[in-house]
This record gives C-alpha cells, structure tokens and sequence, in this order.
C-alpha cells in the first residue's frame, strides 16, 4: 500500500513538475519573441502594406462568416476560449479523428505573426501570452481586421483582399454572401480547398450553415435564417 501511495506522489509530482517547465520554457520563449518582434511594430508593418484594407472596406457578410466558422465567440471571450477548447475536444472524440481546432481567432493571430505551426507545448504556451497581449492592445474589430489581412487563402494569396481578387475579381466590399463563405471557409485548408472545386462548395456550405446556427452578428444588421 505504502509503494502505491508513493507511485502515484512520484506520479502527481512528475506531472507538475512537466507543466511548470511548460509554462516556465513557454514564458521565456515568448518573451524572447517579443523583444525580438515588438507587438506593436509589427501591427505597424503590416498595416503599412499597400494591399492593406480597414475594416469598413471589408463585405459585413465575409466578416460574420469567418466568426461564424472560425471562431463563434470571439465577441465573448478574452482571447482564450475553454468553451471553445472543449467543444473542440468533444467533436475530435466523436469523429475519432481531429476535425475541429480550439484555437481562436486571436491565437491564430498570435501564431501567424509570431510563431511556426509546429505543435509543441512551449509553443502553445508562449502563442497564449501573445494572444493575452493582443488581446489587450487591440480591441476586437482591430484584431478581425488585421487578421483578416494577414491569413492565408491559398494560391499564395494572403490576407481577403489578395483572396476577394483572385477568386471572383472584385474588391473585398463587394463580396456576397456565397462569395463570403466560400472565402471564409478556405482558411481551415486552404491548398485542398482550392485544388479541389469540390471540397470548396462543400465547405462552403458547411460556413453558410454556420453562419444560419450564427446566434450573435456584429456587422450591419445582416441576420441569415
């Protein structure tokens, strides 16, 4: 009895002693990311793009879709979602497979700006301190603008305008909302997305659907039942 209840101490102090290395190698690597890459000039440089468009250029309907798709509650939380991360949890459980992310759209952000998509702990740890920081420099309407200019589309297009041009010719304003989904939905994966028109429409639907199960629109009063 006295081996078990030291086993299972030993166990219990090996697991904490895993997640505070975690959090500690996690911390000093987005520090030093940070120094290296300060937040605020690099929001700068971005920006600075001459392909770089506000907010109010962009169609309301591909602005609901990608929350609708990416990130539903991206308007309620404070760049980390539990809800998000263990309704994620329970869809990968069910598929048997990873199908659903419970990354939000900030930590994306973070992770697009700062970090590689390698998938390790540390990683995960420093793009969280980024994402607090993001999320307490810039309001949600800066956060969905940037990101919006910054993610991939496929066809080595970056960011909704490059993305709003190449698929249907048009400025991002002028996007409808089946244009919008299918934009929208091309950032889960992108390549397959747009080397197979089939999977694309199939997507696409997928992000309208989302966007009718929408509960909270933010943009203009565009309500889709």
């Amino acid at each position: 009895m006295n081996i078990l209840k030291s086993m299972i101490s030993t166990t219990i102090i090996m697991i904490l002693v895993f997640f505070v290395s975690i959090l500690v190698y996690g911390y000093s690597y987005y520090n030093r990311v940070k120094q290296e890459r300060p937040l605020d000039k690099t929001i700068e440089y971005i920006q600075s793009h001459e392909d770089y468009i506000e907010i109010e250029e962009i169609s309301p309907y591909f602005l609901n879709a990608i929350v609708a798709i990416e990130d539903r509650r991206f308007f309620k939380h404070s760049g980390l979602d539990a809800i998000g991360i263990f309704r994620a949890v329970v869809s990968n459980i069910r598929a048997g497979e990873i199908v659903q992310g419970g990354s939000t759209i900030s930590q994306q952000l973070a992770k697009n700006l700062f970090f590689t998509s390698q998938r390790t702990w540390v990683r995960k740890v420093a793009e969280m301190f980024m994402t607090l920081d993001i999320e307490k420099n810039f309001n949600k309407e800066e956060i969905l603008e940037i990101y919006s200019n910054v993610i991939y589309f496929g066809k080595g297009n970056y960011g909704v305008y490059s993305a709003s041009k190449e698929y249907f010719g048009k400025d991002p304003i002028k996007l409808n909302l089946n244009e919008s989904a299918f934009i929208a939905g091309l950032t889960q994966s992108p390549t397959a997305y747009t080397n197979d028109i089939e999977l694309g429409i199939e997507r696409q639907r997928e992000v309208i659907k989302a966007l009718e199960d929408f509960e909270q629109v933010k943009f203009d009063n565009i309500v889709i039942q």
